[in-house]
């Protein structure tokens, strides 16, 4: 016969474990909308109200699920909004913001591709660095919007709506400015290396840190400018072309350490690279790039960055492997270095909503 108190701490357990399976999910809550998307698809036959709800929360899954790997890879809230989905009747605001979060509003009666692609555009504008906008060259940021608004509508999968955004927005813009053109493929390249976020991203929202921005609005514009060909430059260049890989402004100060030249790591192992970042450092540069691909780079690279555990002035504070495209496709990885007072500084990333209301 089971005993009462081996009763009692049965239930006690399974108490616990439901109680910490509760939480579990709430913490992933894609899980959550997957388990919702699953049991929605299965009764779409139910009629078209089934089959709106299903559009909708498989959209506001997608979207979501897109904002967080961006943040994910720039390493902080580029994209400070979640989004929520309606259906609604009539002619309103696309998008609005409610409590944190953005709203986005689909017609009833209107073109499903079409609707979307106004929504991207309008949240990809509204949402993207608002504080930033006045200080950065109107070129640079729109090129920057036609990127992320492609990437965003390749992760929705909706054909329609990818054919529709090349043929009434992006061949659109990039034909009628040739600035925009030039901005948009060069950035184009960076994403193909993966720098697109993890580096020129991160280094727009870093600006936040230093809240600067204020009075070298034209000191900035020129210093964006600058990072932007930088990078071009270092992505684009052929193997054992040296170019100079750091910049040094004002507000941005950056470095980019590409490991893979095996002649140099053969004769004199990691203490070149560890050379150029301790001078690097005494330059008071704020960010420093490790770059690597393919496994053996990827093992040095990380070697580089061991060096920098306990340092006094410069903190690792990111480090991701990736597949990254470029010249060949190969498993990468980008390690950031930054000062201590930049990586201790609290930013303050997320706009006001009177802001966001006013664009």
């Amino acid at each position: 016969m089971v005993s009462f108190n081996f009763t009692l701490e049965l239930g006690i357990v399974g108490a616990i474990v439901s109680f910490a399976s509760a939480l579990y999910l709430l913490s992933r809550f894609e899980i959550i909308q997957r388990w919702q998307l699953s049991i929605l698809y299965h009764f779409t036959f139910l009629g078209s109200r089934v089959k709106r709800a299903y559009i909708a929360l498989n959209l506001q899954s997608t979207f979501n699920a897109f904002i967080k790997a961006i943040n994910s890879e720039v390493g902080c809230s580029i994209l400070p909004y979640a989004v929520k989905i309606r259906w609604v009747r009539g002619i309103e605001d696309l998008l609005t913001l409610e409590e944190g979060d953005i709203i986005m509003k689909i017609n009833y009666n209107g073109n499903l591709a079409e609707n979307l692609v106004k929504m991207i555009e309008s949240y990809i504008y509204r949402s993207l660095i608002p504080y930033l906008r006045p200080y950065i060259d109107r070129k640079i940021f729109q090129s920057t919007g036609l990127i992320m608004a492609q990437k965003l509508l390749t992760e929705v999968g909706l054909d329609d709506a990818s054919q529709r955004f090349f043929d009434k927005v992006l061949r659109y813009e990039v034909d009628k400015d040739s600035e925009v053109k030039k901005y948009y493929t060069s950035l184009q390249s960076l994403d193909k290396f993966g720098w697109f976020t993890r580096i020129f991203l991160r280094e727009l929202a870093n600006i936040d840190k230093r809240n600067l921005y204020g009075e070298l609005s034209q000191d900035l514009d020129y210093e964006i400018k600058e990072l932007t060909n930088l990078l071009v430059k270092i992505a684009t260049k052929k193997p054992r072309v040296k170019v100079n890989p750091t910049f040094i402004g004002r507000i941005i100060k950056v470095s980019i350490v590409l490991v893979g030249c095996y002649d140099i790591i053969l004769l004199f192992g990691i203490n070149p690279y560890v050379d150029w970042i301790n001078r690097c450092i005494e330059k008071g540069i704020y960010s420093i790039y490790i770059f690597a691909k393919g496994k053996p780079n990827i093992k040095v690279a990380k070697r580089i960055a061991n060096n920098y555990r306990n340092n006094e002035k410069i903190v690792k504070v990111k480090e991701e492997t990736y597949i990254s495209l470029g010249r060949n496709t190969k498993q990468a990885t980008c390690i950031v270095l930054e000062s201590r007072d930049q990586a201790t500084a609290i930013p303050s990333l997320k706009p006001l909503a009177k802001m966001l209301q006013k664009i």
